[in-house]
């Protein structure tokens, strides 16, 4: 990274100047904001809650003991993060619906290839809304259609920060603020928020350190500002 990046980022993270310190919630429009480094959890502490922080109450729930996933310390740049087995693990929030555009940003990292969704809009079971890791481990947004965007090349060994905008013919994913691809992957509506899965074909083993959504495009200084927040925090 280059030493001004790194600079802004810094500022961005602390407030610098002596302003108050970036977060998710300054940007208008969102819809959820998980946070693992903010749950006040133990090292292998199952998760039953992932607290959204957006102020809406859609929070990722999981009763079933044996489907919780696992809250580990020390995953990323010192911090932790909410980890699936790859095998039952996943949690969901209550139905809601969530029309398009829809952007999401996640900062993962994938432990297991053969999965299905590290995340998805279909905790209603209305819609496949969310990255999946495809065939040949590619990563595609579906949302009603197949031809959506696909990126490849991608190490899913490491963590990257993962920027997906369903909308229709505009959809687009981009991977730590690279040239997004763009396609069409429907007009489906999210029905609410799942991780580490679709309902019903199979879990993914990965590693979720923060997942926020909004209800329009994220562009301009809005973008920039929210990439750098991540970026500084988890140093992918």
């Amino acid at each position: 990274m280059n030493p001004l990046r790194r600079r802004i980022q810094t500022a961005m993270q602390s407030g610098g100047g002596g302003g108050t310190a970036f977060s998710p919630i300054d940007i208008a429009g969102i819809q959820f904001w998980y946070d693992a480094s903010q749950l006040a959890l133990a090292n292998n502490d199952p998760v039953a809650s992932f607290t959204d922080l957006s102020g809406n109450g859609r929070h990722l729930l999981q009763a079933t003991a044996s489907y919780k996933p696992t809250f580990l310390t020390n995953r990323q740049n010192g911090l932790p993060g909410v980890v699936s087995d790859g095998v039952d693990d996943y949690m969901q929030s209550a139905p809601f619906t969530l029309n398009q555009p829809t952007h999401y940003f996640i900062v993962a990292k994938v432990n297991t290839t053969t999965g299905t969704a590290l995340f998805d809009g279909s905790a209603g079971f209305t819609s496949r809304f969310g990255v999946n890791a495809g065939v040949g481990g590619q990563w595609f947004l579906y949302s009603g259609a197949f031809g959506g965007p696909v990126t490849t090349g991608v190490d899913k060994s490491l963590t990257h920060l993962y920027a997906v905008l369903s909308d229709g013919a505009n959809s687009k994913i981009s991977v730590d603020g690279a040239a997004a691809t763009t396609g069409n992957a429907g007009s489906g509506s999210a029905g609410g928020v799942n991780i580490f899965t679709v309902p019903g074909a199979g879990h993914m083993g990965a590693e979720i350190y923060e997942f926020t959504g909004y209800n329009a495009e994220i562009t301009g200084a809005n973008l920039t500002a929210l990439q750098s927040y991540l970026a500084a925090k988890w140093g992918y």
